[in-house]
């Protein structure tokens, strides 16, 4: 199950990323195809979440929730309102999700020295 989600969450990059540069070209389908793969991306976020006893890793493991839905919330906003207020939704998104991403790595080197 873990390669599967694995492929998810890239297949959901590559759509979101595709979507974006699309987007920068005017094709009228880029949101739908941004939508699609951070839609993808959040479904893996929600199976790949962390279960630990930790309370700071379940807190980071919630930040990346709350990136994954910002990110899907931005796709929506693309298409619902056609100027740039999808933008704000997905820098905060990123910042979520670079914070916890490297936060939960070096937590897992500390624990791992230990």
């Amino acid at each position: 199950m873990n390669k599967t989600i694995s492929a998810i969450f890239a297949t959901g990059s590559v759509l979101a990323l595709g979507g974006l540069l699309t987007y920068l070209f005017y094709w009228p389908l880029a949101p739908y195809l941004y939508l699609i793969g951070t839609a993808m991306i959040a479904i893996a976020l929600v199976f790949m979440r962390e279960k630990s006893e930790d309370p700071v890793v379940r807190r980071l493991s919630m930040q990346q929730l709350l990136g994954g839905l910002l990110l899907f919330a931005s796709g929506v906003l693309m298409i619902v309102m056609h100027s740039n207020e999808w933008i704000l939704a997905l820098a905060i998104a990123c910042v979520f999700l670079l914070y916890s991403s490297f936060r939960m790595s070096y937590i897992e080197k500390n624990k791992n020295k230990k």
